[in-house]
């Protein structure tokens, strides 16, 4: 379970209990009688993250965040993408500046600014890295400014990374906002989207949807990485066989055994690589859920295999199989428990907790899935 408070998680599972919005038992659409009751996933209810306050469980008060712009720009506001270790949950944000002129104004008004959340539960504090006029004063980030950040992720030493898809760069900063290097000189990268991080590996492997690649790097920024052949380049996209290439890789996510899934959201597809590069399977997602429309943003995949793509059109979680079957759908538009109003990113941490990226709700869903 989440590290945090206990009291809280109580209250959310009997929230559930009495089926206000939500349930323990998550039963896919397409289910029904024995087969519910075989491929339904137990998915509990833990937390909502905002802003410090979140952290001791204190209650959201949205009257008072209308009311005190100053306090407002410390919560959440879009956040895009989200990370977690067993200490610090980490988020990308943007706000809209002109929403929150302060007098004498400090800021330009109709300016979009992107920032950084770390909350960190062991001393129940979050440190906002960003330009002002975000309070307390942010953490320096060496006047490096984020505009369109879509993805970020840790490594082991604590180096925070940041794919800015319109920079065309892959930040890394240190757990104090400095910046320590970047990924992407001379161009290499064109729009990337998608990051994970291989600790046992250390490797940072970056979605580039322009160039439709995948692409590896060292945890230092380096293009060659230590494989079963060797030192080489890894890049995965540059197949022989064009169905094994993509359209526009989005998202990427990892699982137990460092296999790389890669979501495709042109082509409504995900493809899986095992940690050499060497490519595994591919399924697809355009009819899940009762084929409708779909707008996919986001991967992650569980413990026992369970992949779980988000669709920011439908405001709704899809699961799939480690095979890739279809198993079911979670969540509909709302900002209750258990709704989504742009799930946009997901992460799933070592001990199946499911991070929840809820853009509009301006929040982070916490849930825990329970092994059957």
């Amino acid at each position: 379970m989440v590290h945090g408070n206990g009291r809280k998680h109580i209250l959310g599972i009997l929230v559930l209990s009495l089926g206000i919005n939500s349930c323990a038992t998550i039963a896919g659409d397409n289910d029904s009688g024995a087969a519910a009751q075989k491929t339904a996933l137990r998915i509990d209810f833990v937390e909502t993250l905002r802003n410090e306050a979140s952290l001791r469980g204190e209650r959201f008060n949205e009257i008072a965040r209308a009311a005190d712009k100053v306090a407002a720009l410390q919560m959440l506001q879009r956040p895009s993408s989200v990370y977690a270790d067993p200490f610090r949950v980490y988020v990308t944000d943007t706000y809209r500046t002109d929403e929150y002129v302060t007098t004498p104004p400090t800021i330009l008004q109709g300016d979009y600014s992107a920032r950084i959340f770390v909350f960190d539960r062991g001393r129940q504090t979050v440190k906002i890295f960003g330009p002002p006029p975000s309070p307390p004063s942010p953490a320096p980030t060496d006047d490096v400014k984020l505009l369109s950040p879509t993805a970020i992720a840790v490594d082991a030493t604590g180096v925070i990374f940041v794919a800015d898809a319109q920079q065309g760069w892959v930040f890394g900063f240190d757990r104090n906002g400095r910046m320590l290097m970047t990924i992407g000189k001379g161009g290499e990268l064109a729009r990337p989207k998608g990051l994970a991080v291989d600790t046992l590996r250390n490797r940072v492997y970056v979605a580039d949807s322009s160039a439709r690649l995948v692409k590896a790097y060292t945890s230092h920024g380096q293009e060659r990485v230590y494989t079963s052949e060797g030192y080489r380049r890894l890049e995965l996209g540059r197949s022989s066989n064009p169905s094994e290439n993509f359209a526009t890789p989005r998202a990427l996510a990892l699982d137990r055994l460092g296999n790389i899934y890669v979501l495709d959201s042109k082509d409504l597809r995900v493809f899986v690589y095992d940690h050499d590069g060497k490519f595994r399977r591919m399924f697809p997602v355009a009819d899940a859920g009762g084929g409708i429309s779909q707008r996919l943003r986001g991967i992650a995949v569980d413990s026992e295999g369970h992949v779980y793509v988000t669709d920011v059109l439908n405001n709704r979680i899809l699961i799939f199989s480690r095979e890739g079957r279809f198993l079911q759908t979670w969540g509909k538009t709302g900002s209750l428990i258990g709704d989504f109003w742009t799930p946009s990113g997901i992460f799933i941490d070592a001990r199946d907790n499911i991070y929840i990226a809820d853009e509009t709700n301006g929040r982070i869903q916490v849930y825990q899935y329970g092994k059957q």
